[in-house]
């Protein structure tokens, strides 16, 4: 059993087509979560939603894209969370596969599609063999994840280790970079296991952003590393000095004994 957790700004015609796509899987979920924003479009909206036992729809006040995952899968009830942006269209395995993998893994992505172009491959895909992702594929540029579509873990993650609110719309890529960091076990899946309809100009659609992106990251990370660096060194020398001192005063009064 799963819990599907859908931040969205009330579009009513995609969440219909996603919901109905999510209740023709394979493997049913426990619950289908949608995040809405607290205000009366979405409440109004929310009306027109195509509803059934195991949707349930909540009223975010003032919380941003991050901040509704976190909140999603702090009120889950399952062990195995599927993240999934609001104009997705399921494949009908999709919870099924992702389940099969959380069972020996922690975190799950997998290759995304978009329509209208979903036969254009990415620059820097990572290749068609299921593997495990390490810290220099992303940093290279690769783009696997597809945003909130690619994104599946247990629950325990994302209590561990929450999604950045600074990051809006782009905090998959933080998320990810900690993760792989924590050296919890994430598995690639080459398999077009989402479609989605309108994110043509997010940043996961967009290879130089990304490359950007992760620049910013490894300078973040170099500058951290050396600061710990530095602060080791600092450490180790003032360490260093003070045995020194102690060895020195130990052999001088040694020293003053011995001629006593």
């Amino acid at each position: 059993m799963y819990s599907v957790i859908i931040p969205s700004i009330g579009r009513v015609k995609y969440l219909n087509d996603l919901i109905q796509s999510i209740l023709e899987q394979t493997i049913l979920p426990k619950e289908i979560i949608i995040l809405l924003d607290d205000n009366k479009k979405c409440k109004e909206d929310s009306r027109f939603i195509f509803q059934k036992d195991k949707c349930k729809i909540n009223f975010c006040n003032n919380l941003n894209l991050p901040q509704k995952r976190n909140y999603g899968a702090l009120i889950a009830k399952t062990k195995y969370l599927i993240f999934s942006d609001d104009d997705d269209i399921w494949d009908r395995k999709k919870g099924e596969l992702t389940i099969q993998s959380l069972s020996i893994n922690q975190v799950l992505c997998h290759e995304y599609s978009k329509f209208g172009y979903s036969d254009q491959r990415p620059k820097f895909l990572m290749g068609k063999k299921r593997k495990l992702i390490k810290i220099k594929d992303l940093l290279m540029g690769s783009n696997i994840f597809g945003g909130g579509s690619g994104i599946a873990c247990i629950r325990e993650v994302v209590l561990a280790i929450p999604f950045n609110k600074e990051f809006d719309f782009c905090e998959d890529f933080d998320w990810w970079i900690k993760v792989i960091l924590a050296e919890i076990k994430v598995e690639y899946y080459p398999i077009n296991l989402v479609k989605y309809r309108v994110h043509k100009e997010n940043m996961t659609s967009n290879f130089l952003r990304i490359y950007k992106f992760n620049t910013k990251i490894l300078k973040k990370l170099l500058y951290i590393s050396l600061v710990l660096f530095f602060a080791f060194l600092n450490g180790y020398l003032k360490s260093s000095i003070n045995f020194l001192k102690y060895l020195l005063f130990k052999f001088i009064d040694k020293s003053r004994r011995y001629t006593q």
